[in-house]
């Protein structure tokens, strides 16, 4: 694992100008140029594991009663999440952030031939796009990160950004087929190494992810994911592209939360009362401290296996695979036998990821109900299910796709819940644009509003419904 590296903030301000406007977000005037690629590579992938495991993860798990927020934070768990909320995101870590990287690294790496390059930022602004389509809907995408060239970007469709994720994934996988060259990525790529060979699997994984959140659009959905399984992706925990968090500084997002917002956030009590029941990764998951389920340890900073410091975070990992291939398997007909050995394996590797032992973990699986007994709703439901407590702490965001897809697990909305940006006051289908847009883009915002039937909480996303 390599321990991450964190450019200084001055450092990053020459490279990327942040800000709280769009013409912050899009224009870099004290960008150096031409900065070497072995300078710019870590900070891209550095910040798109931020981007997983930060905001977008603690506001989806409150959705999906994984998380609480308490005291001195916004009310997540009864919907009270003004658009305001999600400006620095979208600006700093987002289009100001990961986007802007990839967008340099890919202009650079062909202007330099550089092809491995190339295909790992591919791959990271196909990861970005794609989660964040299926946060917002509609998202600048063709007219954005040109800088002074266009300072207020239309929004492109969720389908057309859907169809840009797989050209950019198809891309990369051609790239990173090719031999390594001389300067390609080696220690700055801290996930593998500049191992083109796995970044073509993570491609694949990724596509594989993307294709199943196409299942309400899609009826080929479920064979193109297996097709992706099993064409390339890749078929073990060993193998998956974990990101490793450093300490102090370098912390996991879910440590610098904890440590600077102390009791801000819990772990919802229905997550472990009602799903955790006789599961031993309830013990790497949280702990009750009196009245709270906790998710970080103050006195133990590394015994909870997410929000340790030094966490390793996968950006895509082979139990959420093993899951894909159950339900893509349950939705092309296979046998049931077959589904049951791919939802076990799920299972077994979310053990194995927490480190837990075979003794340890095998009394669950023998518990496991036979999908043989059950009707067809019953067994995805329970695929669903046992996914939603494997993708507790990393892929949170995951756990609110299959819901909004799916409509399992089933969890029941707060009944306090604010009905002002959620008027229909179930489980929220969208996070609002950030207010960002709507003081300096609002012309292309409301046209992208106009197109989806509006865009409150409670507004359905085109690929959902």
């Amino acid at each position: 694992m390599k321990k991450l590296i964190i450019l200084s903030l001055s450092f990053c301000l020459l490279i990327f100008q942040s800000g709280c406007d769009l013409t912050e977000t899009n224009v870099d005037p004290t960008r150096i140029h031409d900065v070497e690629l072995r300078l710019l590579l870590p900070n891209a992938i550095s910040q798109t594991a931020f981007n997983q495991t930060n905001t977008t993860l603690r506001i989806a798990g409150t959705f999906m009663q994984q998380y609480r927020m308490g005291a001195g934070c916004l009310a997540y768990t009864d919907y009270v999440i003004p658009s305001y909320h999600f400006s620095r995101y979208w600006t700093d870590g987002l289009y100001g952030g990961s986007l802007k990287d990839c967008k340099v690294i890919i202009d650079q790496a062909k202007e330099q031939e550089q092809p491995y390059y190339e295909g790992i930022a591919k791959i990271l602004m196909a990861k970005e796009l794609g989660n964040n389509t299926l946060m917002f809907g509609d998202l600048p995408l063709s007219e954005a990160l040109k800088g002074i060239e266009n300072l207020k970007p239309g929004y492109d469709t969720q389908e057309d950004v859907l169809n840009h994720v797989f050209q950019l994934l198809d891309e990369a996988i051609v790239l990173l087929d090719q031999s390594p060259l001389q300067g390609s990525p080696a220690s700055d790529d801290l996930i593998f190494d500049g191992d083109g060979e796995r970044w073509v699997k993570t491609a694949w994984a990724l596509k594989a992810r993307y294709y199943m959140q196409m299942s309400k659009r899609d009826p080929e959905a479920a064979t193109k994911t297996l097709n992706a399984l099993n064409k390339g992706a890749f078929t073990s925990l060993e193998e998956q592209p974990n990101f490793q968090w450093g300490n102090d500084r370098e912390a996991s997002p879910l440590t610098q939360f904890a440590v600077e917002r102390p009791y801000t956030m819990s772990v919802d009590k229905r997550f472990p009362e009602k799903f955790l029941v006789d599961d031993p990764r309830l013990e790497k998951y949280t702990f009750n401290e009196g009245i709270d389920w906790m998710y970080y340890d103050n006195e133990n900073p590394s015994r909870l296996h997410w929000a340790a410091p030094h966490a390793v975070v996968p950006i895509i990992s082979y139990v959420e695979l093993a899951f894909l291939k159950a339900e893509a398997l349950w939705r092309t007909g296979a046998d049931a036998a077959s589904i049951q050995a791919a939802l076990e394996d799920g299972v077994i590797s979310s053990m194995q990821q927490l480190n837990l032992e075979e003794s340890t973990y095998q009394p669950y699986i023998d518990a496991m109900e036979q999908l043989s007994v059950m009707s067809r709703n019953k067994q995805l439901e329970y695929i669903i299910e046992e996914a939603y407590k494997a993708y507790f702490g990393y892929a949170v965001l995951q756990n609110w796709n299959n819901y909004r897809r799916t409509g399992y697990p089933e969890i029941s909305p707060s009944p306090y819940g604010s009905h002002g940006l959620n008027p229909e006051g179930g489980i929220p289908k969208r996070y609002l644009y950030p207010d960002h847009e709507e003081l300096h883009n609002a012309e292309n915002l409301d046209a992208a509003k106009a197109r989806q039937g509006g865009a409150l909480m409670d507004a359905p996303l085109w690929i959902f419904e």
